[in-house]
Parts: structure tokens; C-alpha cells; sequence
């Protein structure tokens, strides 16, 4: 789905109602928008995820007495999102060797473990911070 907007208004009581009445809008049981409040604009997105089998109706609408379906407002996008975002992340580096890596790193890491599989080597300490990954994964220790 196409998820993701920004809407200013010239003073906060304003953002605040609409920020009300976006959060009442109901697909069955699931909340349609997720929106937070900075200042006058409203930052809010799409929360279903899932693909839609029907047309389904949207409770909450303020001031509608007709029915708002959902395809009405939103529709799907021609592509598949194949992940969401997790605040951990997920990192796949393909060797040629096969190991997976449990634990956390730190993001730090990253950019050393992408200079040693290329071959770059130390690029110092003043560039880059952290340590590569590589001799975690790969048997051979270096690239």
C-alpha cells in the first residue's frame, strides 16, 4: 500500500482534531492510520500491512453518513514488500561460505565489514569507526 503522508495546518488546535479523527478510523478491529503530532504537521501512515481480500468499510469517519470503503481512500501498490522495517535490522552478506550470525552488532561494524569484503583493507580510524565482521563469518579470517 501506498502508506506514508505529511499534513500541515496553520495552528495546532487544528493538526490536533485531525490528528483525532485520523486515529478513529477503523478497518473491522484494526486501526487504519498510525499518526504522531510534531508541531502543526501530522505524520501518519497506513497500518495494514496485509493484503485485503475484500473491500473493506472504514467505521469512524466524522460527519459521513454514506459508507467509505477502503479502496476508496488507499489502493495497493503493483509490487510485494517483502520485509518491514525492524529496529534490530537484518544484514545478509553473501561469501560463497555459509554461517549465520546471532547475536546483535553494532552498526559501527558495518561499514569495516564492507571495506574487508572488498578488499579495501584499513581505511583508519579517522574514516570509519568500528570492526569488521569477517572473521566471524568467514573461516578464512580476512577477504
Amino acid at each position: 500500500m501506498t502508506h506514508q503522508y505529511r499534513l500541515r495546518f496553520a495552528d495546532g488546535a487544528a493538526a490536533e482534531k485531525a490528528l483525532a479523527a485520523l486515529r478513529q478510523l477503523k478497518l473491522g478491529e484494526e486501526t487504519v492510520f498510525g499518526a504522531r503530532l510534531t508541531g502543526t504537521d501530522i505524520h501518519f501512515g497506513c497500518q495494514i500491512f496485509d493484503r485485503l481480500e475484500d473491500n473493506g468499510e472504514i467505521a469512524g469517519v466524522p460527519g459521513r453518513n454514506e459508507p467509505l470503503y477502503f479502496f476508496d481512500l488507499l489502493y495497493a501498490i503493483d509490487a510485494v514488500k517483502s520485509a518491514r522495517h525492524h529496529p534490530e535490522g537484518v544484514l545478509w552478506l553473501r561469501t560463497g561460505e555459509h554461517a549465520v550470525h546471532n547475536e546483535p552488532v553494532s552498526i559501527l561494524d558495518i561499514a569495516p565489514t564492507i571495506y574487508d569484503l572488498m578488499g579495501v583493507g584499513n581505511v583508519g580510524r579517522d574514516a570509519v569507526r568500528g570492526v569488521s565482521l569477517v572473521t566471524h563469518f568467514r573461516s578464512g579470517g580476512r577477504a
